[in-house]
């Protein structure tokens, strides 16, 4: 290793580049001086340890100051980042670093792009999910109404034809004429079996309301559990 003096402008262990006849420059704080002001330095200043190394892309030799992290190449103005492999130190490329870090942040938004898309996807999934469980809901809930008008419509008909059944049943206890009597226990009995025929879809009724409101119920909490799962 050799040594070298740190800047005199901003006392930095830096490399000292020449540019003219008596004229230098610092690579890290670019201050230009003359050679009497390194001379300056060198006696007022204790001397700084470099490191020899190659500069990459021309394979020029540089000494790179103790503890410098990046330098610039004198030769072909490459900027150098100092790369240490357990003991072993070398020059690289710092663009070529910088495009490292671009690729892989690159690859991140890439990725953040496709979670984005799956989102979206999932997202309109759910939304065709609710639509459809929503849609199903409305259909069961106008038919479970329609149930109730004609619950509405069998109550009418099945309290009709009882009275009128009893009607015609005691106009022919009290006919005295069998004929006329035989007439109206005709109609009675024919108001009987719109009763039995009426009880029957009565039946069917109640068991159709009773199987609307289990779908109804059911519809219900999935609707709810589908709208706490919507993604964000």
């Amino acid at each position: 290793m050799t040594t070298q003096p740190p800047c005199p402008a901003c006392g930095s262990n830096a490399f000292v580049v020449a540019l003219s006849a008596g004229q230098f420059r610092c690579d890290v704080c670019e201050s230009t001086f003359t050679g009497e002001a390194i001379e300056t330095t060198v006696s007022a200043a204790p001397q700084v340890t470099v490191v020899p190394l190659n500069c990459p892309k021309c394979g020029a030799d540089l000494d790179v100051p103790e503890g410098m992290q990046r330098v610039t190449c004198r030769y072909c103005n490459s900027r150098l980042q100092l790369v240490e492999t357990g003991s072993v130190r070398s020059l690289t490329l710092l663009q070529a670093g910088l495009d490292r870090i671009e690729q892989h942040s690159q690859k991140a938004a890439d990725g953040v792009a496709v979670l984005v898309q799956h989102n979206q996807g999932a997202h309109e999934r759910w939304a065709a999910k609710m639509q459809k469980l929503t849609g199903q809901l409305q259909h069961h809930q106008s038919q479970r109404r329609k149930a109730n008008l004609h619950m509405s419509l069998w109550i009418v008909v099945v309290i009709a034809a009882a009275v009128t059944a009893l009607i015609f049943f005691l106009a022919a206890a009290s006919e005295i004429d069998p004929k006329k009597s035989g007439t109206l226990s005709i109609i009675a009995a024919a108001a009987v079996l719109i009763l039995i025929v009426a009880a029957v879809v009565g039946a069917l009724i109640q068991s159709s309301v009773k199987s609307w409101d289990a779908d109804i119920g059911q519809l219900k909490s999935e609707v709810d559990a589908w709208r706490h799962c919507e993604p964000v």
